[in-house]
């Protein structure tokens, strides 16, 4: 099997930002090879086709859907296709070892664009949550969230497209609004009871020309 077909394989099974499922592991790795994790998120109104090199079986992500984490090695290049509504982009992906990439497939000039966003992983204290702001919309300058009702209370602040921040909160029930150039602009956002422990990930998107919050628990194939 090709690494692309490797890579796509475990893209098959996706998850709404509503609900999440664990899927097969993708590679073999284990002591002896770094490992990287990579997952998409369809932020157009248009189904999305993830098509492997070889002979795997395409899949595809429904609009507003992500997939989980994928494993992969971080000695080799992610390649493939991307294509919606009869527009397909390439993508060839260097993870360097411990990273985690999220690619965004949002609107773009010529049908849509890609907008890869990276992490280096940090420590974090598992008697707390993790939560990471990605700012997804490209209209949305100084982008951050703050508590519902708090006009104080800010958890992320002045980050621009492209951009991700991350932070530990207590494991507690929250519910958040989004904001541009400080000013509010999306509904509230429940984000129910955070678990100890646990990665969440916020992303800001431009749905049917307007800003939205969505939101997901950071799920890892297995």
């Amino acid at each position: 099997m090709n690494r692309a077909g490797k890579l796509l394989w475990g893209l098959a099974t996706l998850m709404s930002f509503a609900a999440a499922h664990a899927d097969p592991a993708l590679y073999p790795t284990g002591p002896s090879r770094d490992s990287a994790f990579i997952r998409f998120v369809n932020a157009l109104d248009t189904p999305l086709d993830v098509l492997p090199e070889g002979e795997q079986t395409p899949s595809t992500l429904a609009p507003s859907a992500i997939s989980v984490f994928s494993t992969v090695p971080a000695d080799k290049s992610v390649t493939g296709a991307l294509s919606s509504a009869g527009v397909s982009v390439p993508v060839s992906l260097k993870l360097d070892p411990g990273e985690f990439v999220t690619v965004v497939v949002v609107p773009g000039d010529k049908g849509f664009e890609l907008l890869t966003v990276r992490e280096q992983p940090k420590d974090f204290n598992d008697l707390q949550a993790s939560v990471a702001l990605i700012n997804a919309d490209p209209d949305c300058s100084r982008g951050g969230l703050r508590r519902e009702g708090g006009q104080d209370q800010l958890i992320f602040h002045d980050v621009n497209p492209g951009l991700l921040e991350r932070r530990e909160v207590n494991p507690v029930k929250l519910s958040v609004q989004g904001f541009c150039d400080d000013d509010l602009i999306t509904e509230p956002l429940d984000l129910g009871l955070l678990e100890q422990g646990e990665r969440y990930t916020v992303l800001f998107l431009s749905q049917n020309g307007k800003p939205a919050l969505v939101f997901v628990k950071d799920v890892f194939a297995q």
